[in-house]
């Protein structure tokens, strides 16, 4: 299995994944950043500390660099 970092981006700045994780595929990546975007977004006291902002985005890399980037933005709309 190959190593891939998962890095949190917002309006704020970068938090840096020097962990990683192990993963059999990118598929598996994409899944599991999907999950982690989706989980935000309805908990905004992450267990992580990282709050939720409306402009997210999850940078993964290997180790031999960048390999995708997956954002998560919406828009909520005034109440009437």
């Amino acid at each position: 299995m190959k190593r891939y970092y998962l890095d949190y981006r917002d309006a704020e700045g970068l938090i840096v994944d020097d962990e990683g994780g192990e993963y059999p595929d990118l598929a598996a990546v994409q899944w599991q950043v999907v999950h982690w975007l989706v989980d935000r977004s309805r908990d905004p006291s992450s267990p992580q500390r990282i709050s939720f902002r409306p402009d997210l985005a999850i940078c993964v890399r290997d180790d031999a660099g960048p390999v995708m980037e997956m954002n998560f933005k919406y828009h909520r709309r005034r109440e009437n």
